[in-house]
């Protein structure tokens, strides 16, 4: 594939201001709705870096080796601002009758806008489908649950939007990780206090 993956000994400590508000509401007989927003402030924010080809010579860090190849590392970058929302709903049906007090169901929904720059003295405004690597602007989860007795049972749907993943100065050298929807089933009966299948 003529690409070298590399570390980088010279990476600094990423730094990060947080900022959290959230207001609950809890439903009667159990469950609750929330609402939050969120503010991050990061320094020296660390990113997956890729595209630099590696040059011809003895000093290319290589020993000559690797020319023209592809080299992937990982780098510091300057300030990055995420700001974002949360939503979040989960709920026990128990007032149902009989067999139906075991269902609940539960959803949540994160959605995050990013702006920074890699370091370099020029500020970029970053979009909504995210130009700093490793944050997914997009998040969301929903599901339906049995939970009686022994018997728990969950089907839960899991959508995380394109994202990038490896940053390169060439357009054409950034890596993106594709829309993934998935669903997940999960099913647990317990045998005893310390067992269960």
């Amino acid at each position: 594939t003529r690409i070298v993956q590399a570390s980088n000994p010279g990476l600094k400590p990423q730094y990060a201001d947080n900022f959290d508000a959230t207001v609950e509401y809890y439903l009667k007989p159990a469950g609750v709705l929330s609402f939050g927003v969120f503010l991050k402030e990061i320094d020296d924010f660390i990113y997956n870096s890729a595209g630099t080809i590696i040059p011809p010579g003895s000093d290319n860090g290589f020993n000559g080796e690797y020319e023209g190849y592809e080299l992937r590392t990982q780098a510091n970058g300057g300030f990055a601002k995420i700001k974002g929302i949360e939503l979040s709903y989960m709920q026990q049906f128990t007032f149902l009758p009989g067999i139906w007090s075991g269902l609940g169901a539960y959803a949540n929904y994160t959605k995050m806008d990013i702006e920074g720059n890699y370091g370099a003295g020029t500020a970029i405004s970053l979009t909504p489908t995210s130009e700093v690597p490793g944050f997914n602007p997009t998040t969301g989860n929903a599901g339906i649950s049995y939970i009686r007795q022994k018997l728990s049972l969950r089907l839960q749907y899991n959508y995380a939007g394109r994202y990038l993943t490896s940053y390169s100065a060439n357009q054409s050298r950034l890596i993106y990780a594709k829309a993934r929807p998935i669903f997940i089933f999960k099913s647990e009966y317990r045998i005893s206090k310390r067992f269960d299948f």
